[in-house]
């Protein structure tokens, strides 16, 4: 525990997750007591500049409730306007909406669906102005939708139902109460956005691959490993891959976005060469990488990694010295800061678990043996941190998804070793 001694930042995101929580279960108005009162105490205690140490511990003691209400007042500024009591007038009965595609289509073993924004409803008397969230499950006949898209549909509501409490949960979250089934639908024109154009060069760069590689299989796998598509992957393979423990290859992570920095930092070494290179050489990296964030499709994993990478590169240009745990810290208070709803989703909670497993058990791993082998000792060191990052995530993947991958040690080991 003493890399906490080091890690503040850490410990204060614990309690801002612990406000954001406590907004949902009590209420957001909490925010407003415990924020002045952890302000108010921080300025009292901090008139006395010769503190003792019980004085100290109060100090930490404001400090940390200031991080529990500013967790809380963030909660109930952004908790989304969900628009179900809105939408509940047009439960069960036929609704015309008309809204914003939020993702692109995306084929499931139920057929193809997508989430629109919706601002406008109509029951026959004519267009109403209507805010809310709807899960859109399309016909064969409908083709693909991009988000963003502007959409017409004619549909009759029902509330969601799942066989998985997790799931309907995590829709509720989402602002998402009420399903609806288009076989049909009516496109307008679509605003431009900078995820619109990450997503068109991403498909631009899927059609460039299946161009180039022949099996049709290798065409989904390469797509999901390199951009971040699964659009090609068929059911089979994906349970291939979840039965072996490694499916988290055919998603971009933060090992990709590591292998992209290093490759960066060596390609852009040249640059070094010339005044103020050495700064020049990380702006240049971090713009790559951010733009590899969108091309992928921004999952939680790649924007934490890319923040984890990022904060390394600004350190970098102004010559601080930093904490891996400080870095962690810090790229999930921004993620937080701009979505506090990411903290259910199920890509964000994994990937924090295993970094920080990796982080916090891994040297202790590491210490048990060790051999006057090189080669012996990176082996133990793969196996190191598939064992650290697989059980840091085993009460989270055994909490969703209720299974355990029998082959996961001797199938992740084998991964690693080849990347």
């Amino acid at each position: 525990m003493k890399e906490l001694l080091h890690a503040p930042l850490l410990k204060l995101l614990l309690f801002f997750v612990l406000g954001l929580w406590l907004a949902e279960l009590v209420s957001g108005y909490l925010a407003w007591v415990l924020l002045p009162a952890g302000l108010g105490f921080l300025g009292y205690l901090g008139r006395d500049r010769q503190a003792s140490r019980r004085q100290e511990w109060l100090l930490a003691l404001c400090i940390y409730l200031c991080a529990l209400g500013l967790g809380s007042l963030r909660q109930s500024l952004i908790a989304p306007e969900t628009g179900a009591d809105e939408l509940a007038g047009y439960n069960c009965r036929p609704v015309a909406l008309a809204g914003l595609a939020g993702t692109p289509s995306k084929a499931t073993t139920y057929g193809a669906k997508t989430w629109i924004e919706v601002f406008a409803a109509d029951t026959g008397a004519g267009w109403a102005p209507t805010q809310g969230r709807v899960l859109l499950y399309l016909g064969d006949s409908v083709a693909p939708i991009r988000e963003g898209d502007s959409l017409f549909v004619q549909t009759d509501l029902r509330n969601i139902y799942s066989r998985y409490p997790g799931y309907l949960e995590y829709l509720h979250q989402q602002g998402i109460y009420y399903s609806g089934q288009a076989d049909r639908l009516e496109r307008g024109g679509a605003a431009f956005s900078l995820t619109r154009l990450a997503r068109h060069w991403q498909e631009t760069l899927s059609h460039r691959l299946a161009a180039i590689l022949p099996h049709p299989e290798g065409v989904g796998i390469a797509q999901a490993m390199f951009l971040g598509d699964k659009s090609g992957l068929s059911p089979e393979t994906r349970d291939q891959f979840a039965a072996a423990g490694v499916s988290h290859i055919l998603a971009i992570s933060g090992l990709h976005v590591g292998i992209v920095f290093l490759l960066l930092g060596r390609l852009t070494r040249f640059l070094v060469l010339i005044p103020q290179g050495h700064r020049l050489q990380q702006l240049v990296i971090l713009l790559i990488l951010v733009g590899y964030m969108g091309l992928t499709g921004a999952s939680p994993a790649v924007v934490r990694a890319v923040l984890m990478f990022g904060t390394i590169l600004v350190f970098r240009m102004t010559y601080y010295r930093y904490h891996l745990l400080n870095l962690i810290a810090i790229s999930a208070w921004l993620q937080l800061l701009y979505d506090p709803a990411i903290l259910h989703n199920i890509g964000f909670q994994l990937s924090y678990a295993a970094v920080l497993g990796i982080v916090g058990l891994l040297p202790r791993f590491e210490a048990l043996v060790e051999t006057p082998y090189p080669w012996l000792n990176k082996v133990y060191a793969t196996i190191g941190v598939t064992l650290v990052a697989t059980l840091a995530t085993l009460p989270l993947v055994l909490t969703h998804f209720g299974q355990f991958p029998t082959y996961f040690l001797l199938a992740n080991v084998l991964v690693s070793c080849l990347s």
